[in-house]
């Protein structure tokens, strides 16, 4: 591989040692974002624990979201690099059975999608949709729910920077459904902590963005705040009163929040009170008075 000039305006670079794949034996070389040089330049952060970048002038605008999945183009296996090599030889038979299955729903979805090439927005976000369907061969000590949570969140952000350039239909369903089942992995990931179902010791980061790892306490925040964006879908008045007073105590034991509460500092401290008071006034508005 030749060497990447100084002054090059490149963002992206195949590395050099190739990714043997344990499912198929395929081999590939990975894209990786260049770092240096001004190419990323952090922006706001949003509610949803989403960081902007800004263009840069000399490189344009870096996605760093794109990236972060391998993906063997035969298979396609797609894990979090922690994860690569963590199945197990009795869930490759069961991986490689639905590879024709798996190939068909990504070119229907996404269309043509080349992983030898470079990546752009339509790749990426195809490359979280077949990394949620590889954690349902994973065992338990890779923390498959709080993975496919993470994979479903990056998937509706470049399904939203899609529908940024390019208004199509699919892409809004697309953007819906993979909140909705953010909401739902996240939910699961939380129970499974609690009850030891699933392992959280070897998670390398909880995200759910590339820049920052806010931890556990992101995860449950992540939660609090989806259960309250997806209300418009919770039609059951108890359903949504049960979601909405767990999500908001949630938020009061992690961060503090509440009347008999100590203040937790932190990075979070400020969007978390925001939801609170947003699960508030959804309670306040369903005639639920809750003063913890």
């Amino acid at each position: 591989m030749e060497p990447i000039p100084a002054n090059s305006k490149k963002l992206t670079y195949f590395q050099k040692d190739e990714v043997k794949c344990p499912v198929c034996s395929g081999k590939f070389r990975r894209e990786a974002l260049l770092s240096g040089s001004g190419r990323l330049l952090a922006g706001d952060l949003l509610p949803d624990l989403r960081r902007i970048y800004k263009p840069s002038p000399r490189f344009g605008l870096a996605n760093p979201l794109i990236y972060s999945i391998p993906v063997c183009p035969q298979c396609p296996y797609a894990p979090f690099p922690e994860d690569f090599n963590s199945i197990k030889p009795e869930k490759i038979q069961k991986f490689t059975a639905h590879l024709g299955r798996r190939k068909k729903h990504c070119l229907t979805i996404f269309g043509n999608t080349d992983f030898k090439m470079e990546r752009n927005l339509v790749t990426g976000a195809a490359s979280y949709f077949l990394c949620l369907n590889t954690y349902s061969y994973l065992e338990k000590d890779s923390a498959p729910s709080l993975k496919k949570g993470i994979a479903a969140m990056r998937a509706s952000w470049l399904c939203q920077d899609i529908l940024k350039n390019n208004k199509k239909d699919n892409y809004e369903y697309l953007y819906e459904y993979f909140r909705k089942l953010a909401l739902k992995c996240y939910g699961r990931a939380i129970e499974a902590a609690q009850s030891g179902a699933e392992l959280f010791d070897s998670v390398k980061r909880f995200g759910p963005d590339t820049d920052k790892d806010y931890g556990y306490d992101g995860a449950l925040y992540i939660f609090s705040y989806l259960t309250y964006e997806m209300r418009i879908f919770l039609a059951d008045r108890e359903k949504k009163i049960k979601s909405f007073l767990d999500a908001k105590r949630s938020l009061s034991r992690v961060f503090g929040l509440g009347k008999a509460s100590k203040e937790k500092p932190g990075p979070l401290l400020e969007i978390a009170k925001e939801t609170y008071n947003n699960l508030n006034t959804e309670l306040q508005s369903l005639n639920i008075i809750d003063n913890e």
